[in-house]
């Protein structure tokens, strides 16, 4: 291991020598996190107010489109289907891949 002669930032050169994954854990998902969130604001919907729910919204799926997988994506369609219906006014959001989300 070796160490850049620049003060800032630090640069670390190595090599991995061995990696293992315990459990099936590779990470934390920022979308996951992002759904979640969503998810506990559907729930309470009735207690929060609604231009919270609506100005946090364009976050959590700007989120879910740059880290998402298809689950996380398909999840945050469902929870703002339920929005929609419940009168909410969201910003529609197109994902890097051309569709909605």
């Amino acid at each position: 291991m070796s160490f850049g002669a620049a003060r800032d930032p630090a640069t670390v050169i190595g090599e991995v020598l061995r990696y293992e994954e315990l459990g099936g854990f590779s990470g934390l998902c920022r979308a996951h996190g992002a759904v979640l969130e969503a998810a506990v604001a559907v729930s309470r919907y009735r207690f929060l107010p609604k231009q919270m729910i609506e100005s946090k919204w364009a976050t959590w799926q700007e989120i879910v489109n740059k880290t998402g997988g298809l689950r996380e994506k398909a999840a945050f369609e469902m929870l703002t289907e339920d929005l929609v219906e419940k009168g909410f006014k969201l910003e529609e959001n197109i994902d890097t891949f051309g569709g909605r989300i």
